[in-house]
């Protein structure tokens, strides 16, 4: 897809890691599960290999992003011909008593009809491992780092080789939510 400034980009963490979102809605970096492990998703390294999550409407002509009042939740607005969207991103703080982190997606038609596209392709350890991605009842399952990692989702997502598509229809007022948990 090619590589944005970085200014294009806005960060979500949850004080032990962070990830870059770009004005795309790709998620283009994320170690996991701390800062100094190795990435998830590294295509702002290396746009074919590097993996990334992208949820976006399908046709947008003109996005920016900006964060949600006096929080870390990232907002990046879409406009597309037929409709506009709103694609918000978030990690909850992680604490040491929680069972985990978690990774939050969730993209919301605000006016009209949009088509959305989704693409999940995680590349562990800087893309020097492919994930075994399974499908599950609420979503997709892989392993990474050793971590068992869980993509729930209320939309299906379906595999394709070594990542995972997701097509759909949104109307005013609906909305894709998707959490990433390990």
């Amino acid at each position: 897809m090619g590589y944005l400034p970085i200014t294009d980009h806005g960060l979500i963490g949850d004080l032990h890691t962070a990830g870059l979102v770009g004005c795309d809605g790709r998620l283009v970096w994320l170690p996991w599960p701390h800062f100094s492990a190795p990435s998830l998703f590294a295509a702002i390294l290396d746009d074919n290999k590097g993996g990334e999550w992208v949820i976006a409407p399908r046709d947008w002509t003109r996005s920016r992003q900006a964060y949600s009042g006096q929080t870390a939740i990232l907002v990046t607005y879409f406009e597309t011909p037929t409709g506009t969207a709103e694609l918000w991103d978030w990690m909850s703080p992680y604490d040491s008593l929680a069972p985990g982190h978690d990774l939050c997606r969730e993209l919301r038609c605000t006016s009209g009809e949009i088509e959305i596209h989704g693409r999940f392709a995680p590349r562990p350890d800087y893309a020097r491992s492919l994930p075994e991605l399974q499908i599950h009842a609420d979503g997709l399952r892989f392993d990474a780092h050793g971590l068992a990692m869980h993509l729930t989702s209320d939309r299906p997502w379906q595999i394709s080789g070594q990542e995972a598509f997701l097509d759909a229809t949104l109307q005013a007022g609906e909305q894709i939510r998707c959490v990433l948990r390990g």
